[in-house]
């Protein structure tokens, strides 16, 4: 008995590859070699999180001819996987390789509430930056988690100022809460195409975060606005 339970606790090990190996698969890797290239992938679900790390690493400097490929193959690993940290690397490295094809996926994993780290869908997107997110990015505003709502905020700022016709679009119709991120976002794109909507909002619940995106925004427009509000009697809007 004692040999059987020594025989599995051996089998992980032996079927651990070496750190070198994976050295040599991301020295194939980069030089665009397929058969490296579905070993790393392969890795990336193995259950000891150090070589998932290096396989990561080694699938981030593929030359551009091996992208498309290196992204398929993950996209079959994602849908295949139910492993939440495998997910986790999957969807990093799609973000990376700004694998807008993989976009529909990441939004319908984003639906899965038993993945408990959903925001790095939206940090992937973040860095994917393409305009078909962003209807499903501007929903996870309304997140019941707060990471999940921050990586989406996040998101729109990187996708930058194509994203703000949708997130004006959005803005006329979402709750005050909602708003609130869509404000900040609007502050820190810098984008004066909102301006009008924040400023008739000046006097509702969002004021001090439009006070402060208009500040970023930094028009002419709003400047007479913003000097009124000096005579506040409230000393945070001041």
């Amino acid at each position: 008995m004692k040999k059987f339970f020594l025989i599995l606790f051996l089998i992980p090990i032996a079927c651990s590859p070496k750190l070198s190996d994976i050295d040599k698969y991301s020295e194939g890797a980069k030089k665009g070699k397929l058969d490296s290239i579905k070993k790393l992938v392969k890795l990336l679900k193995h259950p000891d999180e150090d070589i998932k790390v290096k396989a990561y690493q080694g699938l981030i400097s593929i030359p551009e001819e091996a992208r498309n490929k290196t992204i398929e193959l993950t996209m079959e690993l994602l849908k295949e996987n139910k492993d939440d940290v495998t997910r986790e690397f999957a969807i990093g490295l799609l973000g990376k390789l700004k694998a807008k094809n993989s976009v529909p996926i990441l939004i319908e994993l984003a639906k899965d509430k038993n993945f408990i780290r959903r925001y790095v869908i939206f940090s992937a997107l973040g860095e994917i930056q393409d305009e078909s997110a962003i209807d499903a990015i501007i929903e996870a505003l309304k997140d019941e988690k707060e990471d999940v709502r921050k990586y989406a905020a996040r998101a729109l700022i990187k996708i930058g100022p194509k994203a703000v016709p949708k997130m004006m679009e959005h803005y006329k119709k979402e709750d005050e809460n909602t708003k609130g991120y869509l404000i900040r976002a609007f502050g820190e794109l810098r984008n004066n195409a909102p301006e009008e909507l924040l400023i008739n909002d000046l006097n509702g619940p969002n004021k001090y975060d439009i006070i402060w995106a208009l500040g970023k925004i930094g028009s002419k427009k709003s400047l007479p606005y913003l000097i009124n509000l000096l005579n506040s009697t409230d000393y945070k809007t001041r």
